[in-house]
């Protein structure tokens, strides 16, 4: 995270492009935007994907773009999208990436529950699966998170979401 010294075009170009088994891209600090988003999720089977400090993305694009990886992608960091992340996008990567694990929402002052995520599960049948969240600095909150757990008692058994600085690590897949 935190690359500013290169564009996302020639990220793609020079790194992506040209490593076909690549299966994770965290290159949160760049300028990505829609179009650009849109040409990554099309170049590999994306198992993870950090995309974060940046304002120049919308939801309707990301979820276009993201549905060419929803076979496969099972983490997203989404960190200081502010324009981007709030509840209804929540529903919307909720109902459409069904083998998310791990989510990165942290920064996202629009943000403020998990409900979205699993009611947008429920409305696409999905069975309950396990999901480490990352929301400091989110206005998601304990109560909030109890909310949720109380309308998707099933779905959220196994729910972990770090509201302070516990986490560290539980986005890592390998």
């Amino acid at each position: 995270g935190g690359s500013y010294n290169i564009l996302p075009v020639d990220l793609i170009n020079l790194c992506v492009a040209t490593l076909p088994r690549m299966e994770e891209l965290h290159a949160s600090g760049l300028a990505w935007t829609n179009p650009l988003v849109h040409r990554l999720c099309g170049l590999h089977p994306w198992k993870a994907l950090s995309l974060g400090f940046t304002q120049f993305l919308t939801a309707g694009p990301l979820r276009d773009a993201l549905l060419q990886v929803a076979s496969s992608l099972q983490s997203i960091s989404l960190p200081f999208c502010e324009k981007l992340v709030d509840n209804a996008l929540m529903g919307v990567l909720g109902r459409n990436l069904p083998h998310v694990v791990c989510l990165d929402v942290r920064g996202n002052s629009n943000l403020n529950s998990l409900t979205g995520w699993y009611d947008g599960r429920a409305s696409a049948t999905m069975k309950p699966q396990a999901l480490s969240v990352l929301a400091r600095y989110s206005s998601i909150t304990k109560q909030s998170v109890e909310e949720t757990k109380r309308i998707h008692p099933i779905e959220t058994s196994t729910l972990i979401c770090s509201l302070d600085g516990t986490g560290i690590g539980i986005g890592v897949l390998r």
